[in-house]
């Protein structure tokens, strides 16, 4: 009896952790939802245009010099990141990181496993001209397989 005692608990700690992970009731391939996610529309703050996925599909006119950060959610511990798949035209956009960008977890609790964050990649407007860049949300060792999610947006360098 003292047995069973002790496997409860422990096995509503578990549950407990898998719910506020996302648990089954999450798909493994769904971004996570952000606590601390950029805005939902295009921002200039300090000079920089902060882009997130309700930029996707769009055009966005922005001034020479004008940096640039593009911030996706993403769970790397599905395996799914974004990766770059349409590199802008230097000459009108920089991409000042490297393709992969940088991934930066959201905190959470220790007893939680697999938690998303949000991984961005800095660009600068370098000279007049159109250009965009398109990210596909994938397993990269997956070939052949369609991307879960598409993220692209058209710069117009005026």
């Amino acid at each position: 009896m003292n047995r069973m005692l002790t496997v409860i608990p422990i096995v509503a700690v578990a549950l407990a952790a898998c719910t506020a992970s996302g648990g089954a009731g999450t798909p493994a391939t769904e971004p996570p939802p952000a606590t601390d996610r950029p805005s939902a529309a295009p921002t200039d703050v300090a000079g920089t245009l902060r882009l997130d996925a309700s930029a996707n599909g769009t055009t966005v006119t922005v001034a020479p010099g004008t940096a640039i950060v593009i911030a996706l959610d993403a769970n790397p511990t599905t395996g799914y990141s974004w990766i770059v798949t349409s590199v802008p035209d230097p000459a009108s956009v920089a991409l000042d990181s490297p393709p992969e960008g940088a991934y930066v977890a959201t905190p959470v609790g220790s007893a939680v496993v697999g938690s998303g964050g949000v991984q961005t990649w800095d660009l600068r407007a370098t000279g007049a001209g159109t250009t965009s860049i398109q990210l596909d949300y994938a397993r990269p060792w997956e070939s052949g397989t369609p991307p879960v999610e598409t993220f692209s947006v058209t710069f117009v360098v005026a």
